[in-house]
């Protein structure tokens, strides 16, 4: 399971359209913030993509598939993360993306440039109550998440905020993560976790993360690549 997350505008369609082409339009991909259901999903029967189908039970028709799935959300529905702790017991692997962008203004800002491109509107009301529950909820996806990497849509600043497995973390931009997280307990996977005694089993997870740092450095080349594009 994928979750591609992140407030309105921070670039989730783009990133998941980019990384996940062939599962748009099917069961396979579901937007959580979609109140249509299966309305564009082909691979389904007609009595189903034709009916508004709760997000619960997409992700219950996702699961009965037996491949992997992404879902799209701005973390202000906790259905994905219920899947994400069922799929965990069920021994299924979760890699969240998050993409954060530091202020509302510039949420506002890539929504009004989407609408000039006939993309979808996002109302004040939602745009602020999204941008503050994602934050919100995002430490409790983090949790979940056996791996998780945090970047940086703004194209202001190094894409990689920080990335990690399970309750440890790799900064690169230590002073973004503690902003957008104040209150989790994240440990910088250096010294001070040199000093406990599960290092092994923290190292033994970094070296399973190591293991998808090829999609990693994919991921990093598109998201410079949108933001190059948006600049053009």
């Amino acid at each position: 399971m994928w979750i591609i997350a992140g407030p309105p505008g921070a670039g989730k369609t783009s990133l998941t359209q980019r990384l996940f082409p062939s599962w748009i339009g099917t069961s396979r991909y579901i937007d959580a913030d979609d109140t249509q259901g299966f309305g564009d999903a082909s691979d389904l029967p007609d009595g189903i993509h034709k009916r508004v189908v709760a997000v619960s039970k997409r992700l219950e028709v996702a699961e009965l598939g037996q491949h992997s799935f992404v879902v799209e959300s701005r973390l202000v529905s906790r259905k994905p993360l219920s899947a994400t702790l069922r799929l965990r017991r069920r021994g299924w692997g979760v890699t969240m993306i998050y993409l954060a962008l530091p202020k509302i203004d510039l949420c506002r800002a890539r929504v009004r440039s989407r609408i000039l491109k006939d993309g979808d509107d996002v109302s004040s009301e939602i745009m602020e109550r999204s941008f503050t529950t994602s934050m919100e909820n995002l430490p409790q996806y983090v949790d979940a998440a056996d791996k998780w990497l945090i970047m940086d849509s703004s194209g202001v600043r190094k894409t990689q905020i920080a990335r990690g497995s399970y309750a440890a973390a790799v900064t690169n931009q230590a002073d973004v993560l503690r902003g957008l997280l104040p209150d989790y307990p994240f440990l910088p996977a250096s010294k001070s976790v040199l000093a406990d005694t599960w290092v092994d089993a923290i190292e033994t997870e970094f070296s399973q993360l190591s293991r998808l740092q090829v999609t990693l450095d994919r991921l990093m080349n598109i998201a410079e690549n949108i933001e190059i594009q948006r600049d053009t």
